[in-house]
């Protein structure tokens, strides 16, 4: 009997010492974060005010700590994501690897990252210390509290995982369909390629006659014995009601004489432009003329002169080129007659009678200097000419 008293008396005072209350606080300095826990105290008020000045003494710099903990008689275990703002994440469980455990666990699953750091360990009888504790006199109560080491929110673990996509299908996935787009667009640019080599070499006779002979037909429908012009005049009314004369010019020729035309490439040999047609020809000419010349002096050696004297040049060079491009394609608008339109038939219209004129002259003079050419070109054939000068 008085062995069983003396127990429950000893059992009685060992428990009147024995606390487990605890708080958790938590600080963040120059991206760096800090949390410190204190444990075995007789309310949370004592625990909370250990806490904070622990972690406000971190790193002598009195920085903001805020408790983010309290707890009693259980072990809780603090780890940190690496994520923006380096979210905190509780664990908690029956002794230590269980709340490590569940904190690592929690913080994986919630912000699906494959690591996590931890931060401290603070049970209601302990606490465990992420690095080793600091010498004794700086902690004159607890020695053994915790003295974790500071976290870094962009680089929390020191382990390298460089190459962790190697191991997520999805990676794998979306490089087999960048390579199938790659792939189809290069098949598909290949193909482009592929059929317009087939067409050109299909139509390069066409291409060649539109290029060289100005698409002069390879039969005439208006036979002739020798070079000869048709003309037919017409009249209409545009569409406000005024009157626009006009005439087809058809130029016949034989069989041997449309084959010379073509040896001697003189199917675009022009034989009317309209004054338009002309001035258009002769400004762009003038603009390719002002762009091969433009040029700008800096006003002193200073880099930025320099540079403005470059920049302007640069500048109107591609003015006058763009210019002279404006003028030459505006001449397409405008009335030009060759040979080769004229084997075709070349309809002329004008509300001016003097226009028309001109060009029916220049045509009939076309047709003389046609059939001079010919003629002449026939006798460079081997044949012997002996000239005898005046006496």
């Amino acid at each position: 009997m008085r062995q069983l008293l003396f127990t429950i008396v000893f059992a009685l005072a060992a428990g009147s010492e024995c606390f487990g209350y605890g708080s958790i606080a938590c600080g963040n300095l120059n991206n760096l974060i800090y949390c410190r826990g204190f444990t075995d105290v007789p309310s949370f008020a004592e625990a909370d005010a250990h806490a904070m000045e622990l972690c406000k003494n971190t790193a002598q710099s009195r920085n903001e700590c805020n408790v983010i903990l309290r707890f009693n008689n259980e072990c809780n275990s603090i780890a940190i994501a690496p994520v923006p703002n380096s979210s905190l994440v509780i664990g908690r469980g029956n002794d230590t690897q269980a709340a490590i455990a569940d904190a690592l666990a929690t913080c994986r699953n919630k912000y699906s990252v494959p690591y996590c750091q931890i931060a401290t360990t603070s049970c209601d009888s302990y606490t465990i210390a992420v690095a080793p504790p600091p010498p004794p006199q700086q902690r004159p109560r607890q020695p053994d509290l915790n003295q974790a080491t500071p976290v870094r929110a962009n680089d929390i673990e020191k382990e390298d995982h460089r190459f962790d996509f190697l191991s997520d299908p999805a990676f794998y996935r979306a490089l087999v369909l960048a390579k199938l787009f790659q792939d189809i667009w290069t098949g598909i640019g290949l193909g482009l390629g592929i059929l317009f080599v087939i067409v050109v070499y299909a139509k390069r006779a066409a291409i060649v006659n539109f290029v060289i002979h100005g698409n002069l037909p390879y039969k005439i429908e208006t036979r002739s014995q020798d070079i000869e012009i048709l003309f037919v005049r017409s009249q209409r009314s545009n569409w406000y009601g005024r009157a626009i004369f006009g005439f087809t010019a058809q130029m016949g020729m034989s069989d041997h004489q449309l084959l010379l035309v073509r040896r001697y490439w003189l199917g675009r040999v022009i034989a009317f432009d309209s004054l338009r047609r002309r001035r258009q020809n002769e400004l762009a000419r003038l603009h390719l003329q002002l762009a091969a010349q433009a040029e700008s002096k800096p006003k002193d050696d200073k880099p930025l002169s320099q540079f403005l004297s470059f920049f302007r040049t640069l500048f109107f060079c591609l003015f006058w080129l763009l210019r002279s491009l404006i003028s030459f394609l505006i001449g397409f608008l405008f009335i030009r007659v060759n040979v080769a339109k004229l084997v075709r038939g070349r309809l002329v219209e004008s509300a001016d009678l003097t226009l028309l004129m001109e060009a029916k002259a220049a045509i009939e003079e076309t047709s003389r200097y046609l059939k001079e050419y010919l003629q002449l070109a026939e006798t460079f054939d081997n044949r012997e000419e002996v000239y005898e000068p005046p006496a």
